[in-house]
């Protein structure tokens, strides 16, 4: 009998079978309380700017979805329904490349790179973020 293969993929319908909730960076636990800059973790008290906490969450929906564009809808769903679409929409818009498709079928490059290899031309950026925790 020839060996089984395995399939790495994990099909976007399983989307909901997921924890829809932001794990958080420290800990790895779900459940990131959110405030008005920053998530804040319910289990160790890590504290983690919006702007990085989301972006990170959207790298982390990137690696498990590897074979997936990045969507607004498919990425409200993944970090819990009620995240706000336009902040989401401007974290696609400031730090990830637009693909050609336009309307609703809009979708944004999904390179499929954790956030620290992604982003590690703006390492500098994301830890100046990190002040809004003393706004």
């Amino acid at each position: 009998m020839p060996a089984q293969e395995l399939d790495d993929t994990i099909d976007i319908k399983e989307i909901k079978n997921l924890q829809s909730e932001i794990c958080c960076s420290k800990c790895h636990h779900f459940g990131m309380i959110e405030k008005y800059h920053f998530f804040v973790c319910k289990n160790c008290g890590h504290e983690e700017s919006k702007e990085r906490t989301i972006t990170r969450s959207i790298c982390d929906f990137g690696v498990i979805f590897h074979q997936e564009e990045l969507k607004i809808g498919n990425l409200c769903v993944f970090l819990g329904g009620d995240r706000n679409r336009n902040y989401i929409r401007s974290i696609l818009v400031k730090h990830f490349e637009k693909t050609d498709n336009k309307g609703r079928g809009a979708s944004y490059f999904n390179l499929h790179k954790e956030f620290d290899y992604w982003f590690l031309s703006k390492k500098e950026y994301f830890e100046h973020t990190e002040k809004r925790l003393e706004w």
